[in-house]
């Protein structure tokens, strides 16, 4: 194993990792920790779940000392977007494909039902990750709500808006898919109507969102899960359709850089499609969980014949029956000891679960216990359908009150509250199952599933471990933190258990592939050209996604409201301007770079692969700018302020804004490529979509991957000593 390294720490904790590529050494430190059963679970067995999960199981697996779940997190459908609810309804749609986004400074939109175009796709980029780069998102949206009506009008800037790969909502869909080489936008209609009249929308959703990532989401956010959703409804079937022929389907074919490669994809593509009809037609009760359990079993006998894999669900392992009840008794041996123990020790639960978000400063909700009145918000849901067999499911906030006796409420705002009246006080998560199935009349039982935290931490508590993708679950500090300040508290005891997480590193082998041809979306063309072999691709992505890093870190040197000097000195260093002695905001600029970055030559390189159409843009707006303020100056010079025509004054004011905000939106654009560039490479190098590889590759790309995977296996340990 290479040497630990300290990821996470705390006052009582420091959380460690170490990375091996031996199946022998994953073993060793499964015995060591005492790990006899991993679990691993995902909601979309198309991403890189088949492949991780053989990676796994070879691993730890093979020599039958540490049992293995595999399983579908069949959670609630994802997150809608609920200003375009009314919109939605007025269509009578129920179910709608959307890209993920942010909203605005709070609220975001995601999807996990998905797929994407080709092997390729841009990440989501965060308002906060415009700001370490030196752009503050929402002053630029309140710039935009000012001017987007003559912008919107300019067709030059447009294009060099779009040469960055940022389209508004209401350009045609060949407009943003000729931008990105990404595919066009879904659902494009509700969006232009919607934006029409909310400007700052239509700005967060354009630079905010995934480019070539398309999933499924329910229009209301009424917690359906997965389990409880046909894959027949003809909404539903016709977006899981459209995800493979028109997203993972034609992203793959326009990634084929030769005919034949082509022709092998489409002849993958009908396979698959095929393999989706005759399961929908031998089970057309299906839920959306049953046919993503089924194509993740059929994906991997194409992929890897040999093994022998079961998905479980995690509503089924965590669901409760009556004869469920006795082993509640002992919370330990369950997979519902911190339900337990957040219902035995409300107080001490509450102040370590929300001491673990501030510390890692998560804007989750918090967990709410008031002893004078009893009420208590748990961080868990309970799944259950309220009508019966073969009803919808749904997934209910858990909230408890009461001194003497007890009111459970599950509280979801789409279908209504359900109340359960108890005589006495509900103390175990015993008492709250027994309560649950006879006030419930659940004769499937319920499931009583954690929040991420809770989940997480419950399916990694000694003496198992949980599986994860080398960047899946962003949670796990906060699992950290609350698991060491529960330890404190002496709420717990003995091992922590621990994570392996897999690094499949596809992209670094597609070297395997050799001399094939590869063509690349827009993002990446500027580093890479339009169209280049897998061996190049697979040597040079590394130094491109460092590069981007580089240039994020010396744009997080710039202040907010430095935009004009900061265009200014990236046409300078494409050789559009010549750099101007004693102009102190450029010379600004470069000195914050150089503080930043000892190395002049990378600040030198900065902009140098801006699109021509974009450079000739920004010069122009620049010029314009100097024009405005001259004549601002002539002004100024020609009469005093309480004699100018204020009416002249304002328009001019106005029309400098306007350029400013013009300015601003191109290197923000300009940013928000470098941020794919630096992030969506690596991830995807970590957890390729599975179904891309497939198609674009056949079978002959997973043995190179699974000879080389990486393990990382994370752990908590005490302080380190002086």
């Amino acid at each position: 194993m290479k040497p630990a390294q300290v990821i996470n720490r705390g006052d009582t904790f420091r959380t460690l990792r170490v990375t091996t590529e031996s199946p022998i050494e994953i073993r060793e430190a499964l015995a060591a920790r005492e790990v006899s059963h991993v679990f691993k679970g995902d909601q979309n067995q198309a991403w890189d779940a088949v492949l991780a999960n053989h990676c796994l199981a070879r691993a730890v697996g093979e020599d039958g000392a540490t049992d293995l779940t595999f399983f579908v997190h069949d959670e609630r459908l994802g997150t809608s977007d609920s200003r375009l609810t009314r919109l939605w309804r007025e269509r009578g749609r129920r179910f709608v494909l959307t890209e993920d986004y942010y909203r605005g400074r709070t609220g975001a939109v995601w999807e996990h039902q998905d797929a994407s175009y080709g092997l390729f796709f841009g990440e989501a980029v965060s308002p906060e990750q415009y700001a370490a780069a030196g752009v503050h998102l929402h002053r630029a949206a309140a710039l935009w709500e000012r001017h987007a009506a003559e912008l919107a009008l300019d067709s030059q800037w447009v294009r060099a808006l779009a040469a960055l790969g940022v389209v508004l909502p209401g350009a045609p869909g060949p407009a943003a898919d000729r931008s990105t080489r990404l595919g066009s936008p879904v659902e494009a209609e509700v969006f232009r109507a919607y934006c029409a009249d909310h400007p700052g929308a239509a700005l967060y959703y354009a630079f905010t969102k995934t480019d070539g990532l398309y999933g499924l989401v329910p229009v209301e956010n009424e917690n359906l899960a997965l389990s409880g959703i046909p894959a027949a409804d003809p909404e539903v079937w016709r977006a899981l359709q459209h995800l493979l022929v028109r997203v993972a389907g034609r992203g793959a074919m326009r990634n084929a850089g030769s005919r034949a490669q082509r022709r092998g994809v489409a002849r993958r593509v009908r396979h698959v499609a095929e393999w989706a009809r005759n399961f929908l037609h031998e089970h057309p009760d299906a839920s959306v969980a049953d046919l993503q359990a089924a194509f993740g079993g059929w994906l991997t006998r194409e992929l890897f014949p040999s093994d022998r894999i079961e998905l479980d669900r995690s509503s089924r392992f965590t669901r409760v029956q009556e004869p469920d009840l006795g082993a509640l008794a002992c919370p330990e041996a369950t997979l519902h000891f911190f339900l337990d123990l957040c219902l035995r020790h409300p107080a001490e639960c509450a102040a370590a679960y929300n001491a673990a978000l501030n510390r890692v400063g998560f804007g989750l909700q918090r967990m709410k216990h008031e002893p004078e009145s009893g009420l208590t918000t748990l961080p868990f849901f309970v799944e259950y359908s309220p009508d019966g067999p073969g009803g919808p499911i749904y997934r209910f906030e858990l909230e408890l009150s009461g001194i003497e006796q007890t009111r459970i409420t599950l509280r979801n705002a789409g279908i209504g509250d359900r109340v359960v009246e108890v005589p006495g006080r509900v103390r175990s998560v015993q008492d709250l199952s027994r309560a649950l199935l006879e006030g419930l009349g659940a004769v499937e039982g319920v499931s009583l599933v954690g929040k991420a935290a809770m989940f997480s931490a419950e399916l990694q508590r000694s003496p198992r471990g949980l599986g994860l993708p080398r960047q899946g679950s962003k949670y796990t500090p906060l699992v950290d933190h609350l698991i060491a300040d529960l330890r404190s508290r002496g709420l717990l005891r003995g091992s922590a258990g621990l994570l392996i997480r897999i690094g499949l590193n596809a992209l670094d082998r597609l070297d395997a592939m050799g001399d094939l041809p590869l063509r690349l979306p827009r993002f990446l063309r500027a580093p890479l050209g339009g169209a280049t072999t897998c061996r190049h691709f697979a040597a040079a992505w590394r130094g491109v996604a460092a590069e981007a890093r580089a240039s994020l870190h010396l744009l997080g040197a710039c202040h907010v409201g430095q935009h004009v000097h900061l265009a200014r000195v990236l046409l300078e260093n494409c050789g559009d301007l010549a750099p101007l002695p004693g102009v102190r905001g450029p010379a600004k600029v470069r000195a914050q770079f150089a503080a930043a970055d000892p190395d002049a030559r990378r600040g030198a390189r900065l902009g140098m692969d801006l699109p021509p159409e974009t450079r000739q843009v920004m010069l122009a707006l620049l010029e314009e700018r100097e024009h405005l303020l001259a004549a601002r100056r002539r002004a100024a010079a020609a009469a005093p302020g309480h004699l100018r025509d204020r009416a002249e004054d304002a328009r001019r004011e106005h029309a400098r804004e306007a350029v400013e905000c013009a300015l601003l939106l191109l290197v923000a654009a300009y940013v928000r490529r470098l941020w794919q560039q630096a992030e969506s490479l690596p991830y995807i190098n970590d957890r390729p979509y599975t179904l891309a590889l497939y198609l674009l590759f056949g079978t002959d790309i997973f043995p190179p991957i699974c000879r080389r995977v990486e393990f990382d296996v994370e752990y908590l340990a005490p302080p380190a000593t002086a």
